[in-house]
C-alpha cells in the first residue's frame, strides 16, 4: 500500500492495527514511538498520545529497561529484526511479562508487537520449581532432612531470597528456614508464628482479598488485651497491617514506606513506636547485601 505508519497514519493502517489483539507499535528514526494501537492503550491504560515519543519507556520495568534498550538499539543499528522478553506495566499497576518482536519496515522505521506471556512464564517457573524441589526431596529419607532441603532448594535455585517452612498442625511452629545470608536465617527463626489470618488463608488453599476494617481487626485480635489495644484511638492497626501485607508479598519498599510514614506521625508516647522501629530495622537488615 506504500503506507508509512506514523501518529498521523492513514485510517487504513490504524484500523488494521486496532483490529489486532497484539500490542502493536511503530518507531521512527529520531522520532521515537509514532503509533500504538488500541490493544496497547487498553493494556497500559495510556491515553492516545501518552506513549508516543519516549513516553512508553516509563512503563518498562526498571530492572529490564537497560537490557531492553541494548537489544533494541543493537538491532536497529544493523537494520535487523529482534525479539526479547521484558516486563511491561499494565493499567492496574502490575508488571506483566511480554514477548516483543520488531522488524524493519524501511527508511529506519520499525514495526512490532507484544504478546502477554506472563501466565505462560509463571506456569513454566512453577513446573521448574516443582521438579527441582521434587528431585531434591528424593535424595533425603527423614522428615527433617526433607524439610531442610525444600527451603534450601527454593533459595539455591533463585526463586526466593528467604524461605520459612511452618508446621501448621496444632500450635504453628517454624521447622526449617533458608536464606542467602546466614544472619538472615537467624532472623527467620525468630519471627512470630503465623497469625490466625495466615492459618485461614493456608487452609483455604487460594488467594483471598482482605479488607482491613473494624470487623477484620476484631477477628484477628489474639485476645482481650490485643483487642483492647487495637480499639485505642491512637492505634495504627490498618496502616500497620498494610505494611505487613507488603512484607508478606516480598515488597520491602512498600512495607518500609508505609511504616516510616506511620512512624513519622506517631505520638511520642505511643506504646507501639518501638515495635514499629524494630520492624523497619528488620527490613533494612534484610535488604542489606541483596
Amino acid at each position: 500500500m506504500g503506507l508509512l505508519p506514523t501518529r498521523d497514519a492513514p485510517p487504513d493502517f490504524q484500523a488494521l492495527a486496532d483490529a489486532t489483539p497484539a500490542l502493536i507499535w511503530v518507531d521512527a528514526p529520531d522520532r521515537g514511538r509514532t503509533l500504538v494501537n488500541r490493544a496497547w492503550r487498553e493494556f497500559t491504560g495510556a491515553g492516545p498520545d501518552d506513549d508516543l515519543d519516549d513516553g512508553w519507556l516509563a512503563r518498562v520495568h526498571p530492572d529490564d529497561a537497560e537490557r531492553c534498550g541494548e537489544v533494541r538499539t543493537a538491532a536497529m543499528a544493523g537494520g535487523e529484526p529482534f525479539e526479547l522478553e521484558y516486563r511491561l506495566r499494565r493499567a492496574d499497576g502490575r508488571y506483566r511479562w511480554v514477548l516483543e518482536r520488531g522488524a524493519p519496515l524501511g527508511a529506519g522505521t520499525y514495526v512490532g508487537g507484544c504478546l502477554d506471556i506472563d501466565d505462560r512464564l509463571r506456569e513454566r517457573e512453577r513446573r521448574r520449581m516443582i521438579d527441582a524441589v521434587g528431585a531434591a526431596i528424593n535424595t533425603e529419607t527423614s522428615v527433617a532432612a526433607r524439610r531442610d532441603v525444600i527451603v534450601r532448594t527454593l533459595v539455591d535455585e533463585g526463586y526466593v531470597d528467604l524461605a520459612r517452612l511452618v508446621d501448621m498442625a496444632g500450635t504453628p511452629r517454624t521447622v526449617a528456614v533458608a536464606a542467602r545470608r546466614p544472619e538472615d536465617a537467624e532472623v527467620l527463626w525468630g519471627l512470630d508464628p503465623p497469625r490466625r489470618l495466615d492459618q485461614g488463608l493456608i487452609g483455604a488453599g487460594a488467594a483471598q482479598l482482605i479488607t482491613v476494617d473494624d470487623a477484620y481487626l476484631a477477628g484477628v485480635a489474639g485476645g482481650d488485651r490485643q483487642r483492647a489495644a487495637r480499639a485505642a484511638p491512637d492505634h495504627p492497626a490498618p496502616q500497620y497491617f498494610l505494611g505487613l501485607a507488603y512484607l508478606q508479598m516480598g515488597d520491602l519498599d512498600g512495607a518500609e514506606a508505609t511504616w516510616r510514614e506511620l512512624l513519622a506521625k506517631a505520638p511520642a508516647n505511643a506504646a507501639w513506636r518501638d515495635k514499629l522501629a524494630k520492624r523497619i530495622a528488620l527490613i533494612e537488615h534484610l535488604r542489606a547485601g541483596h
